[in-house]
């Protein structure tokens, strides 16, 4: 299996569970200031309580929630407004203990106390159907994951479950996400037995234009799906529309965040080195890997290794491009390292190519200077027709020790050719021989003397 995958999943707070995290972390730190004036006295409010919460209620305006340090401000008129409101403002704290909070100048991140939120809203059937869905879903996540307490995979299910149902009230990018996570689970065998079929059948949903799933929902699912396509999970395999959505992903402007996207080029990569999908592109498959490789990519550290082992094989068959001997033995050693962060296979994989190319180095020398005995007749008889059959052998190999050793074969190989020596003289592989080494020198010169 040449694509990568693996599932990305529920790894974002769900969409819309906090309208616009940004302006609401921006207005909490400013209602704590707010706050701060009522408590000491510049302001009236009227303290009520509401379940978990306290409400610091400023009459006919409406109310500061705390909670644990936490504080929203809700527009109100009445009490009865405000207590209406309450749930919604629970799901608001939940999601900044499970995630916001980590980034701003709030109380730690509080696992425990986000599931109880979220179990205190989930239970609620007083507020919107769509706040309820989110929290679901922030529910559904940590149990998943057996965040703020032991992980519950079924239950997680069932919650997604609920609310990726057409009918579960919730808005198109929160039920979106929802299929998104719930195909995770059924292809994967999460919670209950896989379901490959129907997972498809769920990213295909998120991933038709009219899902109303954000771009970065559809992505993920866009990336997800292309993988079973290609493998012919849940159906039937279709290589030719596994690319086109891998090409989707790939490209710079799909919406796609670094991780999602750098994956999408190393699956679109191996199908256009191999022609699955359409015809062979090497050219743009190294320019892909190459783009992967790149420390500025975004890329974790098991796809950027296995980008740099692909394009290392690239680079020392000259596919694609021209040769590139050191660059790819630089790329072997740095995926072989322990510390490349390689998963085993690739890092054995790595670790033999390298030690391929450091046996074609002894091999070669051997050989150079097998041919150069031979052509002098030193440690017995000479011998000039395996001498020149040597020569033309290093003269070739692109896996040498060096381009010096190359170059050396070629000049004594067009001599032979030139004097007769080991065979027929032929003039014009002789002029050959010395056009490649005039050639070779012309390509060194920048490197040695710089550019003009």
């Amino acid at each position: 299996m040449h694509k990568y995958n693996n599932g990305i999943w529920h790894t974002t707070p769900p969409a819309k569970l906090v309208v616009s995290f940004a302006q609401k972390s921006t207005d909490a730190l400013k209602n704590a200031n707010l706050l701060s004036r009522y408590q000491n006295g510049v302001e009236t409010t009227t303290l009520l309580s509401f379940g978990l919460t306290t409400c610091h209620w400023l009459e006919g305006n409406g109310g500061f929630f705390t909670h644990n340090g936490l504080c929203s401000f809700v527009p109100a008129t009445t009490e009865t407004e405000l207590k209406n409101k309450y749930q919604e403002t629970l799901s608001y704290f939940a999601i900044m203990y499970y995630r916001v909070s980590v980034k701003l100048d709030f109380p730690e991140n509080n696992q425990k106390e986000a599931l109880t939120l979220f179990e205190n809203v989930v239970k609620s059937s007083e507020i919107a159907k769509n706040t309820i869905a989110n929290a679901k879903i922030g529910l559904a996540c940590m149990l998943s994951d057996g965040e703020g307490g032991n992980p519950d995979q079924v239950r997680a299910r069932e919650l997604f479950e609920e609310v990726a149902a057409k009918n579960s009230g919730a808005d198109e990018d929160v039920r979106t996400r929802a299929q998104l996570s719930l195909a995770f689970m059924l292809r994967d065998g999460e919670g209950g037995d896989p379901d490959q079929v129907r997972a498809r059948e769920l990213f295909e949903e998120v991933v038709d234009e009219n899902s109303g799933a954000d771009e970065d929902v559809r992505t993920r699912a866009q990336l997800n799906l292309a993988c079973m396509l290609s493998d012919g999970e849940g159906g039937n395999p279709d290589q030719v529309r596994a690319r086109e959505l891998f090409e989707e992903v790939a490209a710079k402007n799909s919406g796609a965040d670094e991780d999602v996207r750098t994956r999408a080029q190393l699956s679109l990569a191996f199908m256009l080195r191999d022609g699955e999908g359409g015809d062979p592109d090497q050219v743009r498959a190294r320019e892909l890997f190459e783009e992967v490789v790149d420390e500025n990519s975004g890329a974790d550290e098991d796809v950027r290794t296995r980008a740099q082992l692909n394009l290392a094989c690239m680079l020392k068959d000259g596919e694609g491009g021209k040769p590139d001997k050191d660059q790819a033995r630089a790329l072997f050693e740095a995926v072989a390292d322990e510390n490349s962060g390689a998963d085993q296979d690739t890092r054995t994989r790595a670790q033999y190519c390298l030690a391929c190319m450091l046996d074609a180095d002894i091999r070669t020398c051997a050989q150079y200077s097998l041919a150069c005995m031979l052509r002098a007749g030193e440690g017995g008889e000479p011998d000039q027709d395996q001498a020149r059959a040597l020569f033309a052998t290093v003269a070739k190999d692109t896996l040498g020790v060096d381009a010096d050793i190359r170059t050396r074969a070629l000049f004594y190989l067009g001599e032979m050719y030139e004097l007769g020596h080991g065979g027929s003289k032929d003039q014009m592989k002789a002029s050959a021989c010395y056009k490649e080494i005039a050639r070779r020198c012309c390509e060194q010169l920048p490197a040695i003397f710089g550019n003009p």
